[in-house]
């Protein structure tokens, strides 16, 4: 076999191992594009939640302070005057709801024995002893300073605003301003998204007025708008798996999760986050094409180079050499009087 063909069977073969490393090394990546996609919209959605939450715990604290500053809330739990204390939360219920975007905002005001002194949207009932499980109240009572929490109550996870109620330095006793998760869900709804607000079913006890019969795995759905389609499908997720990698899929959608975390930072549920599949799918196609796109430039530049490697080689190595040896033959033959040629 001649030098030449020696060479480009070398730099053929040279070739060939570049492009099978090179489609192994890119298809690599882009089994890793996916699995990087799941990642970074789990990582988003769950800031989005994180912080649409934090936002409504601000407005919780913010709400109860600025209602409780109000004289005759100190002087009805001073005076016992539960009267004076309906009349002043609707005056001031009635402001938020022609000025502001709370239309029946939820405001509970507690005695220094916490006990439920007025609940605005029940007025009739009062006197419950809350000791047992509102545990804010008592950390309220305890410390003599606001805190923002999400805690069970009656109907289930309940995002609240406590503040103490003293005068002269004496405990008169507390008030919550309260939120649910409605407004969130609708923000998730507007953006192509779902959001489902799920309980611990070992809370159930505490949520006396919660559907226990709307679930997904061991949690009780906390809200009342939901998307019916997303909260069916989700009952059909497999939710210990969800859990250990952070997200799972299904022929629609894309889950993931966020924990929902109570005062005493303990796990009170999940934010169950949802996404069409389609729209996730975009992505990891778009990203999956760069790298087709990467895999087709570096076969193409491979080939290129070897045919240009192999054109060179003979026109600057192997022709050289064959006219050397074709001159060496000749001047040999010469020398042995092979030739008459001068």
């Amino acid at each position: 076999m001649s030098i030449g063909k020696k060479i480009t069977l070398l730099i053929v073969g040279i070739s060939l191992v570049l492009l099978v490393v090179s489609f192994f090394v890119l298809n690599s990546f882009k089994s890793g594009i996916a699995q990087g996609v799941y990642e970074e919209t789990k990582a988003a959605m769950s800031l989005k939640v994180e912080d649409r939450v934090n936002a409504k715990l601000d407005a919780g604290i913010s709400n109860a302070v600025a209602i409780a500053n109000d004289a005759n809330i100190a002087k009805s739990l001073e005076k016992k005057d539960r009267e004076l204390a309906i009349k002043t939360v609707k005056s001031i219920s009635d402001k938020y709801r022609s000025e502001t975007g709370y239309k029946n905002a939820k405001v509970h005001i507690h005695d220094k024995y916490v006990k439920s002194f007025l609940r605005n949207w029940k007025p009739e009932k009062f006197g419950d002893d809350l000791t047992s499980f509102r545990h804010t109240i008592k950390k309220v009572k305890a410390t003599k300073k606001s805190l923002y929490a999400i805690e069970v109550g009656n109907a289930g996870l309940t995002i609240r605003g406590l503040t103490p109620i003293v005068k002269d330095d004496n405990y008169l006793g507390s008030l919550e301003f309260m939120l649910g998760f409605d407004s969130i869900v609708k923000q998730f709804s507007t953006e192509k998204e779902n959001l489902l607000i799920l309980m611990d079913d070992k809370l159930a006890h505490l949520a006396k007025l919660a559907d226990t019969s709307k679930k997904v795995s061991n949690y009780i759905l906390s809200q009342k708008g939901f998307d019916e389609k997303f909260f069916k499908a989700a009952q059909k997720i497999n939710m210990s798996e969800m859990l250990e990698k952070g997200f799972v899929l299904d022929d629609n959608y894309f889950y993931t999760y966020a924990t929902i975390k109570d005062f005493e930072d303990n796990s009170a549920g999940i934010y169950l986050l949802g996404k069409e599949r389609a729209s996730i799918e975009k992505a990891v196609i778009g990203a999956s094409n760069i790298i087709n796109t990467a895999l087709i430039m570096i076969i193409i530049l491979i080939v290129v180079l070897a045919v240009t490697i192999i054109v060179a080689i003979r026109k600057v190595v192997i022709t050289p050499l064959k006219n050397i040896n074709d001159s060496l033959s000749l001047f040999f033959s010469f020398l042995n009087r092979e030739t008459d040629k001068a």
